[in-house]
């Protein structure tokens, strides 16, 4: 099993689902759409014609909201994950053990990077959440404080090595408590267990943000997206990647 359920390959995540399948359905399911849709001859090319940017945060920071703009105006594709061919699988997983669920949720990456490699061929990408989310919510969900998670250098804040395209750029979006509840209040959907946990728990908080701010290869670049004019958040963040992607 993954340590701290947090899988570094492609092998890991199905060998685990695999050994559930016969009894499970629902992972069949997974398995089935999973390998039918993501070829063997599209995948671990790190060659990218365009700018594949990636949008994390804790809930309610507005990565949606500002990566369906930054797209627009970049003339690219804005995606997320779990994609759409995967996210009636969701409410399953979610209440599956979490050696199960990281599982899904990371199968769900490798099944996004098929889909990027294709797409940056001819356009930008931009996408919310990607490994660094999978990743963090799983360590901080052990973790009581910040003195019982990895040392800030252990393999496990690692990039997989073979979760390719590498992104050019992770935006974190940083707001207030008070913005951040705002913003997610105004949503039309059910709150997870996460997500309810998020709003009670500072410390959990601050956990989510130092496993963030701890991720290696790439690391994530910090913006306070506290802002309330979109159109200037959006201009300095175009700006920005502008920047730091040298195929822009």
């Amino acid at each position: 099993m993954a340590k701290w359920g947090i899988y570094h390959s492609q092998e890991e995540c199905l060998k685990v689902l695999e050994e559930q399948a016969s009894s499970n359905s629902q992972i069949q399911e997974l398995i089935t759409v999973y390998k039918n849709h993501c070829r063997s001859d599209n995948f671990g090319s790190n060659e990218k014609k365009h700018p594949f940017v990636v949008f994390e945060g804790l809930d309610g920071s507005g990565k949606s909201t500002m990566s369906k703009i930054v797209a627009k105006r970049m003339g690219g594709v804005k995606m997320s994950t779990p994609g759409e061919g995967y996210l009636h699988l969701r409410p399953f997983f979610d209440k599956q053990p979490n050696h199960i669920r990281r599982a899904f949720y990371s199968l769900t990456n490798y099944a996004a990077a098929f889909e990027i490699n294709e797409i940056l061929k001819e356009r930008p990408v931009i996408l919310d959440r990607f490994w660094h989310s999978t990743a963090a919510y799983a360590l901080a969900g052990q973790a009581s404080d910040i003195s019982e998670l990895p040392a800030p250098q252990d393999p496990v804040y690692m990039w997989p090595e073979d979760l390719k395209p590498y992104p050019d750029l992770v935006i974190f979006l940083k707001v207030s408590e008070a913005e951040r509840l705002r913003r997610f209040r105004g949503r039309n959907t059910t709150n997870t267990a996460e997500e309810i946990r998020l709003a009670n728990e500072s410390n959990y908080r601050l956990l989510l943000h130092e496993v963030y701010k701890r991720m290696q290869k790439p690391g994530i670049t910090e913006v306070d997206a506290s802002r309330p004019n979109v159109k200037a958040m959006a201009n300095y963040i175009v700006d920005l990647i502008q920047q730091h992607v040298e195929v822009f």
